[in-house]
């Protein structure tokens, strides 16, 4: 998924007259697919990482292209970017092989500025994602992923200063159901916590340090109400007046459902027994989360933009 906003007219604390513009370039379940490929059909297919890299630079030699969105653009992704092709799985599988690391490169050549983990990078266990955020150029921000090694470079937020001085808040979470649908064992190293309470704990001492607008990028949540059907995905939009000083703007980010709705968990095998739907034993940790956190329908994740629905159109979600 990949998607493009602009936001104008903001106002800093050091300037109220001079209003400031911020362009967004954002992806975000890329699921490994680089190239303009089909891996089922072995056909040519419009999209890929490499086809946003290929765009962006041609924006860049254009000379029509305003030279102020240059500068004033940031490029973020909203992770699960290892996991979903071939090209991905082999390369996993093969690491030590080949000098570069394929997802890293390709977003490298996007230009990509800051990102944040999906619930599938985790797939693969700490080692591959420690050399994936090792590849990358871009900064790797998730409030609530703390590493128990101290070895991934991840941080809670960051403030990013624009070239026409606006100061930019970025901070992103990733769903803690991570707990309950990953291995064990690729977890060993990695605490994640309760992400709506993460996001909080970190707002503070960004307003602190002094930014015109906060960034959440979230990678998770219910894109519907599982009892009334109602869209819950927040579109990037400002609420706030023109005249404001203070802005946020979410990415990837759904309502959490509320505690009322969660009654229809599916049953839960006992420890030391087989589950019905993974046919692996359950260890006491994941039965517990389980039983607590799970319900009928699973987290599923969002998009930034959607176009609005059309007669006969399909809408395309996140996996």
């Amino acid at each position: 998924m990949i998607s493009t906003a602009t936001a104008n007219g903001f106002m800093t604390n050091s300037n109220q007259n001079n209003p400031r513009t911020l362009h967004l370039v954002f992806t975000s379940d890329t699921h490994g697919n680089l190239f303009p490929v089909s891996y089922g059909t072995g056909k040519k297919k419009e999209g890929g990482v490499l086809c946003l890299a290929e765009r962006l630079q041609h924006l860049k030699e254009n000379p029509d292209f305003p030279g102020e969105t240059k500068e004033n653009t940031l490029i973020l992704d909203g992770g699960d970017s290892l996991q979903g092709t071939p090209l991905t799985t082999y390369y996993l599988s093969h690491e030590g092989d080949y000098p570069y690391h394929p997802v890293a490169e390709a977003f490298n050549a996007c230009g990509l500025s800051y990102f944040t983990l999906g619930n599938h990078d985790f797939n693969f266990g700490y080692e591959n994602i420690k050399a994936y955020l090792n590849a990358l150029h871009a900064q790797c921000i998730c409030a609530n992923v703390r590493d128990k090694k101290g070895e991934l470079p991840i941080v809670p937020y960051v403030i990013h200063t624009m070239e026409n001085g606006l100061r930019v808040g970025i901070t992103a979470a990733v769903t803690d159901w991570v707990n309950v649908w990953e291995l064990s064992e690729n977890l060993r190293y990695l605490d994640v916590t309760e992400p709506e309470k993460a996001l909080k704990e970190v707002l503070s001492p960004m307003q602190k340090e002094g930014c015109d607008l906060t960034i959440a990028i979230y990678h998770g949540g219910f894109e519907e109400d599982l009892q009334t059907g109602e869209k819950l995905t927040l579109i990037s939009t400002f609420s706030s007046p023109a005249t404001s000083t203070w802005r946020s703007l979410l990415l990837n980010w759904q309502a959490p459902m509320p505690a009322s709705q969660r009654t229809n968990a599916p049953p839960t095998a006992p420890c030391g027994q087989r589950s019905s739907r993974t046919g692996q034993r359950r260890s006491p940790q994941r039965s517990s989360l389980s039983a607590k956190r799970r319900t009928w329908k699973q987290e599923r994740r969002s998009i930034l933009w959607r176009p609005p629905r059309r007669n006969g159109s399909m809408r395309r979600s996140g996996h």
